[in-house]
């Protein structure tokens, strides 16, 4: 007597085997063997199939299957179609043989098989799925014949809410997945949605400011940032010049970005691309401890006048949603006098920069000068968005330019870092997902 393990992978299927052996006589030469059987059961609908494996001597070997008392199949793994629900009566028959084709053993398998009443089979991508608001499970259908109906089916989470066939979980818990279609109902299959864990990545933060020289107010956002910024480095921060007054280090497209963002005024600080910041450093701390959905790492090099490197996006997700990427190299120490309103001759307080103005050595860090990428970002292809994937960007940036108006600008190497961000491309935009700053020549990893 010999041992036959059987797993079901379906809901409604319940197998119960009987298993016996005989040892017929040896043929000429032969010995007697044993025989041993494993059988695995899947189904779509009324659809099942049988699969043996054969463990020992490694003899040749034949399969007959009887469904209903009539031999159907000699196939090794035959997909049997029950005609509607009930119990059923499956025998398999397996012989072993010798090189010579004589009949080593003969292993009788009987097995009842219960069907259930269901002509449309739900399945799930993964059963497990973290809450992340990122990560999202596909759901799919089969009709009795293994046909896919997906696109005619509705799908359900525990009989009431309707949902698409690619889910993203709104909370965590245990859900009952159905299709329907026609108002039939399928089997159920169950979803587990799980806490997300812990992002291996820093989540950071990036600051835009609307500013210019000529801007006696811009002192209290340039002040605001850098102050912030001692002591968080997981804060980023660019420096975009603009507006109607004097200054050698306006953006060459500022207006593009003033439109975008409905600027309209001076200072203004656009936070993580979405929202304009009121200035309040508790919207700044929430900011940096948001979960992060992937990291990013920078590598570049000088080549004479041009900087060149690469951009990686390392995924913690798995997510649809469209994303773009944005590349920016930025100049820092750049001395040009600062108009200052917060000094005496003006009257507002508290005085910054020592309460003169203008101020005539002041460092203007972080200047955009340019971008590799659209202004906006360049789309990130969605098959690259599945976790653990890194997704490459190569860039070329020239350290010379022109600053709005035409006037020419050569950048000084030593000065100048590589910023990126990856943002929401959605019509929801959520903003930035994470950023990175590298200086030219030194390579930041993941972190």
């Amino acid at each position: 007597m010999k041992k036959i393990t059987t797993t079901l992978l379906l809901t409604g299927l319940i197998a119960l085997f009987i298993t016996s052996c005989k040892k017929d006589k040896p043929g000429s030469g032969g010995a007697a063997a044993s025989c041993d059987a494993s059988f695995t059961t899947s189904a779509a609908a009324f659809y099942v199939q049988f699969t043996p494996s054969v463990v020992g001597e490694a003899q040749l070997s034949s399969h007959l299957w009887n469904f209903g008392g009539t031999d159907t199949s000699t196939e090794a793994s035959p997909l049997h179609a029950f005609p509607s629900a009930g119990n059923y009566s499956v025998k398999h028959i397996f012989r072993k043989l010798d090189a010579a084709g004589n009949i080593l053993c003969t292993d009788t398998s009987i097995m009842s098989q219960s069907v259930i009443n269901d002509s449309i089979f739900v399945q799930i991508s993964t059963p497990t799925v973290e809450y992340n608001t990122f990560d999202y499970v596909t759901f799919s259908a089969k009709d009795k014949s293994g046909n896919d109906i997906t696109s005619s089916c509705s799908f359900t989470l525990n009989n009431a809410a309707t949902v698409n066939y690619k889910y993203v979980p709104t909370t965590t818990g245990t859900y009952s997945v159905r299709a329907r279609k026609n108002n039939q109902p399928s089997s159920v299959a169950t979803l587990s949605v799980v806490p997300k864990s812990p992002s291996p990545f820093t989540q950071k933060i990036l600051m835009e400011d609307m500013t210019g020289a000529w801007c006696g107010y811009c002192t209290r956002g340039t002040n605001l940032i850098e102050s912030y910024k001692a002591t968080h480095p997981a804060a980023l921060s660019i420096a975009i010049h603009g507006g109607g007054g004097t200054d050698p280090y306006k953006f060459q497209y500022y207006t593009t970005y003033n439109s975008q963002f409905g600027i309209s005024g001076y200072p203004t600080i656009i936070l993580n691309r979405k929202t304009v910041w009121n200035e309040s450093t508790s919207v700044l701390d929430a900011a940096l401890q948001k979960w992060a959905p992937l990291g990013m790492a920078i590598t570049s090099t000088l080549n004479g006048t041009d900087i060149t490197g690469t951009v990686k996006v390392k995924f913690n997700v798995n997510t649809e949603k469209a994303m773009k990427i944005v590349i920016a190299m930025v100049e820092n120490n750049l001395i040009y006098p600062q108009v200052n309103y917060y000094s005496p001759q003006y009257g507002a307080t508290p005085y910054l920069y020592g309460g003169v103005s203008p101020v005539n050595d002041f460092q203007h860090n972080t200047v955009l000068r340019r971008t590799s990428t659209d202004l906006f970002g360049d789309a990130i292809p969605v098959s690259a968005q599945t976790k653990n994937n890194i997704y490459e960007v190569p860039f070329t940036m020239s350290l010379n330019g022109s600053v709005y108006g035409g006037g020419p600008y050569a950048a000084i190497p030593a000065n100048c870092a590589i910023i990126a961000t990856v943002v929401d491309a959605s019509e929801s935009n959520a903003g930035s997902y994470n950023s990175q700053y590298a200086n030219v020549g030194v390579t930041v990893n993941f972190d």
